[in-house]
């Protein structure tokens, strides 16, 4: 087990204080306890769809900004694979978003998960930590 796998971190569910401690076997472990990990979802999903519409937006005005910013002419190589990898992460954060979206209009997630070419339990790990992004 790395160095880094032995820290530890603060749980992410809503309203626990407790630290979450790796193990070093198997998944790296992102809540305290299972119960901690379904407040967290059922927290996300309890917010309300404006905020998904702004979420969106947001995300959507912040890699329009990056791509106007992005050197095709490579004057300055460093600066444009930077602002292509924060593009990455805010693309990340606009499909999150849409799926959140998509999710407050009554969608299935099997039928999301099939539009994006993905599994159901692929994309639920990816909604795990939208909320954290906003």
């Amino acid at each position: 087990m790395s160095p880094n796998d032995q820290l530890e971190a603060p749980c992410p569910g809503p309203g626990c204080l407790n630290t979450v401690k790796q193990t070093g076997v198997g998944r790296k472990r992102v809540y305290f306890s299972d119960q901690c990990g379904t407040r967290y979802r059922r927290h996300a999903r309890l917010l309300p769809a404006a905020d998904n519409d702004a979420f969106a937006a947001a995300s959507l005005d912040d890699l329009r900004h990056l791509i106007d910013q992005i050197d095709v002419n490579g004057e300055d190589p460093e600066l444009s694979l930077k602002l292509l990898l924060e593009c990455e992460k805010v693309w990340k954060d606009l499909k999150t978003a849409i799926v959140l979206q998509s999710r407050d209009s009554k969608m299935k997630m099997s039928a999301i998960a099939e539009m994006l070419h993905m599994s159901p339990s692929a994309l639920g790990r990816m909604l795990d930590s939208a909320p954290g992004r906003r």
